[in-house]
């Protein structure tokens, strides 16, 4: 039997597409990669807390320079990981670089507070990369435009309650 149509792995598949999940393997059904723990307690505890109806939330990235790989947005429901461990984020997506300005829309959203934080990963790596003292050599951005003074912005400068309204935050990148 092909393992693709088998029950565990459409199971798998819906699981990925709400987000509990990251991928899932059509050649070896019960080994999924899942959000680390932290993160799965933080959407139960999170959807525990409130009835709320799931949001949708636009997000507009304004001032990308260059077209070259991947720009990344994440959404930390706490500020364990925020902002360069994008593998903690509640939420995240990635769309490929364009110049000027993208539209992500990150749907399902549970009603709390986020910080996001986004980076222009060029070479599409995985990562911020950065130079030999730690300062940026790609493009990166938070949500409020929150300061990075002396290293990179804090959750409580960058977060936002949601819901909010307008369902719409701006994050202007920042490049060296």
């Amino acid at each position: 039997m092909n393992s693709a149509k088998t029950p565990e792995y459409l199971a798998c598949l819906l699981l990925a597409f709400s987000g509990l999940f990251t991928s899932c393997s059509p050649d070896v059904p019960d080994r999924i990669t899942a959000r680390p723990p932290a993160v799965t307690q933080a959407v139960e505890s999170s959807s525990a807390q409130t009835a709320a109806e799931p949001l949708s939330l636009q997000v507009k990235i304004s001032g990308i320079k260059g077209t070259d790989g991947v720009i990344r947005l994440a959404a930390f429901g706490s500020s364990d990981g925020f902002p360069a461990k994008h593998e903690k984020a509640t939420y995240t997506r990635v769309l490929p670089a364009s110049q000027g300005t993208l539209l992500f829309t990150l749907e399902k959203i549970v009603p709390g507070t986020y910080a996001l934080a986004v980076i222009h990963d060029a070479n599409d790596n995985g990562k911020l990369d950065t130079n030999w003292v730690g300062m940026p050599t790609e493009g990166f951005g938070a949500s409020n435009d929150a300061p990075a003074r002396f290293g990179p912005p804090g959750f409580e400068d960058a977060h936002v309650e949601l819901p909010q309204d307008p369902m719409s935050i701006t994050i202007t990148m920042r490049y060296p």
